[in-house]
C-alpha cells in the first residue's frame, strides 16, 4: 500500500500519506486496498484515501498549556518596546506548538504511525507534526525561559517512557523514525532542567534510562580503531549507523528518485543505509557527508562569484547524493557530545552520593575514564595539528576532511587554518566540552592513560580554535563597517551560514540554523568569562553581541514582512527563509523561536532593532533560487501525467489549507 500510494504521486510530499490515520480499523483498511483494481486510476486511489485515511495529525489535540502565562522574567529585561513585543510574540507561540496525543479521536482498531505519549510535547512546526530527539534541547531552553515548568518536566518525562520502551530515542515520535535516533542530547537536556529549576530530585528518575541510553550508543553506533602509536589497543568513537535497506518511509520517492541511477542493488542498499544515518546526524543532507575528494572541486560562495564576476548571478543544480558516505565518517561533534554526556553522567552519580545518600558508585569511575578514553581517541583521530583544526575523519581512507580538501602543504604550514570550506560543526568541540560542568558541583577531574590532564590539554587546543574563530568573525565585522581590506569570510547579513560549500542541501550555504547562531555565542561569551585578558575579553564580549544582533535582525525582519518565524533563514538577506533540500522551507518554527528567546535573556538589554526590514541585494551574487529547482525536482517526480501535475498543485492548496481535507480532484 505504502509503494503504491506513493509512487502514485497523489501528495507532493511523501510524509504527508504516512502521517494520516485510518478512519476505519486496520483489518478493513487492508481489504479495501485489496479490492482495489490492479492498475488502479488516481481516481480509484483518492477515494480510496478519502474512505479510508483522516488527514494528517487528526490524532493529535492542541491544549491550552496551564502553565502558560502572560508575564515572564524575560520581559523585565528588555526596555525596547518594539523588542518587547517582539519578545511577547515568540513566547505566544508555544501555545500554536504544543501537542498532545489523543488516540480516543480514532476509532476502534484504527491505527496512526505516531506514538502513544503520556504527556503534552513540542513540535517543531510546519509539516513536522510530531516532537523531534534533538530539536527538542533548544526547545526545552526556550520552555524554561518562559518558565513554563510542567511542560519542560512533561517533555523529558516522555523521553524517560520511550527510553524505557525502546532503549533510546527515537529520530521523532513517529514508527516509521524507530530504526533511528538523533544527536544524543538528553543527558543535556536533564542538565539544563536542573540549572533551571534546582529539581536534582528528577535525577532519581532519570539516571537508570540516561545510563541505558548511553549504552546504546556505545553498543550499536560505535566503530573500533587501531593508532600506530598505541599498539593493538582498540580506541572506540561513535558514529551515526542506521541499519536500513529501503528507501525511507516518509521520504520514499524522494530516496527512490535519488537511487535510481545506481547500477546495482548493492549500491542502493549502502546508498539507502547512507541516507537514514544521515537523517539519524540531523545534518539531512550536507555535502560534510560527501566523500572526501568529491570535496576538492566544491566550490565556495566567494569562489562562485569570483568566477562569475560581482554584477552576475549564478545557477547552481542540486548536488547529487549518490556521493554520500557518513557511514565511513568519524563525526565531531557527535563525539564532543558522547565526552559531554559522559562526564555529565560522572556528575550526576556523584550527585545521587551527595544528595540522596545512595553508596558511591562506580559508574562514576567508569564514566570519568570513558571521557578520558574518548579525548585520547579525538586527538589522534579528530585533531590536526598541522591545521590547528578539528575535523570530522574517514576511518576507511583515514584521513581528516580539512587535511583532504586543503592538501595541505605540512613542509609550509599556514599561520592560520584555511577556513573557506569549513563546517560550523568544526568548532563544536569548544561548546560541547565547555558545557559539561554542572552549577555548584566541583569539576570532575579526568587524568588520561599518559597521566594528562585532559580538560587542560582541551582547553589549551580549544583555545587555538577559538581565537582564530574570532579573528574571523572581527574581520567580517570590520568588512560589513567598511574596512575593505579585510576577510569577507562571514561577512553576510543574515547570519553566519553553516558551511561555505555550496550544494543545493539545506546544511549548507546559503543557510544559517538557528542552534548554531547560539553555539557560537555560547563559545565566545563563555571564554570572555575565563580569561584575565581585559582587550580579549571585550572582543569576545562584542563578538557574541554582533553575531546574537545579526540574528535578532534577521528572525525580526523575516517576522515582520511574513508574519512567520523559519526553520532556517538565508544569510544573505536578512529575514529571508532560507533554500535548498528536499522540501520547501517550514515556518513555526520551535529552535528558531527558543534560540530567539536565549539571545534575548542573554542580550535583552543591548540589542537594537533594524530601523529598516527592506531586502536589499547581497554582498555577493547568488545563485537562482533552489526554491525553484526543489520544484523542479518535485515535478520529476510526478510528470507522467497532467492529472499528476494537477494533483501536486492542489496538494499544495491543501497544504496552505493546514491539510484539514483531502481535496476533492474531481
Amino acid at each position: 500500500m505504502l509503494d503504491e500510494i506513493q509512487r502514485s504521486g497523489i501528495f507532493l510530499d511523501s510524509k504527508t500519506f504516512v502521517d494520516m490515520p485510518t478512519k476505519r480499523p486496520e483489518s478493513q483498511v487492508l481489504a479495501a486496498f485489496h479490492d482495489l483494481p490492479e492498475n488502479a486510476s488516481l481516481s480509484d486511489l483518492h477515494k480510496f484515501l478519502n474512505e479510508n485515511f483522516d488527514p494528517p495529525g487528526s490524532e493529535l489535540d492542541y491544549p491550552n498549556p496551564e502553565d502558560w502565562k502572560d508575564n515572564i522574567e524575560l520581559f523585565n529585561n528588555i526596555h525596547d518596546p518594539d523588542l518587547l513585543e517582539f519578545s511577547k510574540e515568540i513566547h505566544c507561540k508555544w501555545k500554536n506548538l504544543i501537542r498532545v496525543v489523543n488516540f480516543s479521536r480514532l476509532c476502534e482498531g484504527c491505527v496512526s504511525s505516531h506514538l502513544n505519549l503520556k504527556f503534552p510535547f513540542v513540535v517543531p512546526g510546519g509539516r513536522f507534526r510530531e516532537f523531534y530527539y534533538w530539536d527538542t534541547f533548544w526547545i526545552l531552553e526556550g520552555l524554561l525561559i518562559s518558565e513554563m515548568w510542567q511542560t519542560a518536566k512533561g517533555v523529558l518525562l516522555n523521553f524517560f517512557e520511550i527510553v524505557d520502551q525502546f532503549g533510546y530515542i527515537p529520530n521523532g515520535s513517529r514508527i516509521y523514525y524507530l530504526n533511528r535516533s538523533q544527536p544524543p542530547l538528553l543527558v543535556q537536556m536533564v542538565k539544563l532542567y536542573i540549572e533551571y529549576t534546582s529539581d536534582y530530585s528528577i535525577l532519581l528518575s532519570a539516571l537508570p534510562f540516561l545510563d541505558r541510553e548511553y549504552l546504546f550508543w556505545m553498543n550499536y553506533r560505535v566503530v573500533e580503531l587501531e593508532h600506530a602509536t598505541s599498539g593493538s589497543f582498540k580506541h572506540r568513537l561513535n558514529v551515526y549507523r542506521v541499519n536500513n535497506t529501503l528507501p525511507r518511509p516518509e521520504s520514499l520517492m524522494e530516496d527512490i528518485h535519488l537511487g535510481k541511477n545506481l547500477p546495482a542493488d548493492e549500491e542502493r542498499i549502502r546508498f539507502y543505509g547512507n541516507l537514514a544515518s544521515a537523517a539519524e546526524s540531523g545534518w539531512d543532507f550536507s555535502s560534510r557527508w560527501f566523500k572526501f575528494d568529491s570535496l576538492k572541486d566544491k566550490h565556495t560562495h566567494q569562489e562562485y562569484s569570483q568566477m562569475h564576476g560581482s554584477a552576475r548571478s549564478y545557477s547552481v543544480p542540486f548536488e547529487d547524493l549518490t556521493s554520500i558516505d557518513i557511514v565511513s565518517l568519524i563525526p565531531l561533534d557527535l563525539n564532543a557530545i558522547m565526552f559531554a554526556n559522559e562526564k555529565i553522567l560522572a556528575t550526576f552519580h556523584t550527585i545521587m552520593t551527595l544528595h540522596f545518600g545512595y553508596a558511591p558508585s562506580a559508574m562514576v569511575d567508569f564514566y570519568t575514564k570513558s571521557a578520558a578514553s574518548r579525548y585520547e581517541a579525538m586527538k589522534m583521530f579528530l585533531w590536526s595539528p598541522t591545521l590547528s583544526m578539528w575535523s570530522d575523519y574517514n576511518f576507511v581512507t583515514k584521513k581528516l576532511r580539512n587535511e583532504a580538501i586543503y592538501d595541505f602543504d605540512v613542509q609550509k604550514p599556514h599561520s592560520k587554518p584555511l577556513l573557506s570550506k569549513f563546517y560550523i560543526s568544526d568548532f563544536s568541540p569548544i561548546w560541547y566540552f565547555d558545557n559539561c560542568d554542572l552549577e555548584g558541583f566541583e569539576r570532575v577531574s579526568i587524568t588520561t592513560s599518559s597521566n594528562v590532564n585532559c580538560l587542560d590539554d582541551l582547553k589549551r587546543l580549544n583555545d587555538l580554535v577559538l581565537i582564530n574563530l574570532l579573528d574571523h568573525v572581527e574581520c567580517s565585522l570590520k568588512q560589513q563597517n567598511g574596512d575593505k581590506n579585510e576577510s569577507r569570510l562571514w561577512n553576510y547579513p543574515g547570519g553566519i551560514p553553516i558551511s561555505e560549500i555550496v550544494s543545493g542541501q539545506q546544511w549548507d550555504f546559503p543557510n544559517a540554523w538557528a542552534p548554531f547562531q547560539y553555539y557560537l555565542v555560547f563559545a565566545l561569551l563563555k571564554k570572555s568569562q575565563s580569561t584575565q585578558d581585559g582587550s580579549l575579553k571585550n572582543r569576545l564580549k562584542h563578538a557574541a553581541l554582533e553575531i546574537a544582533q545579526r540574528w535578532i535582525k534577521s528572525t525580526f525582519c523575516g517576522w515582520k514582512r511574513t508574519g512567520h518565524f523559519f526553520e532556517k533563514y538565508n544569510v544573505l538577506y536578512a529575514g529571508m527563509p532560507g533554500e535548498g533540500g528536499e522540501y520547501i522551507v517550514q515556518d513555526g518554527f520551535g529552535w528558531t523561536n527558543a534560540v530567539i528567546l536565549m539571545m534575548l535573556k542573554k542580550f535583552g538589554k543591548d540589542l537594537k532593532l533594524p530601523m529598516d526590514c527592506s531586502i536589499r541585494p547581497p554582498i555577493y551574487p547568488y545563485f537562482k533560487s533552489t526554491l525553484k529547482a526543489s520544484l523542479v525536482r518535485h515535478s520529476e517526480l510526478v510528470r507522467s501525467s497532467s492529472e499528476k501535475c494537477l494533483k501536486d498543485l492542489h496538494s499544495i492548496i491543501q497544504s496552505t489549507a493546514h491539510e484539514k481535507t483531502i481535496l476533492n480532484l474531481h
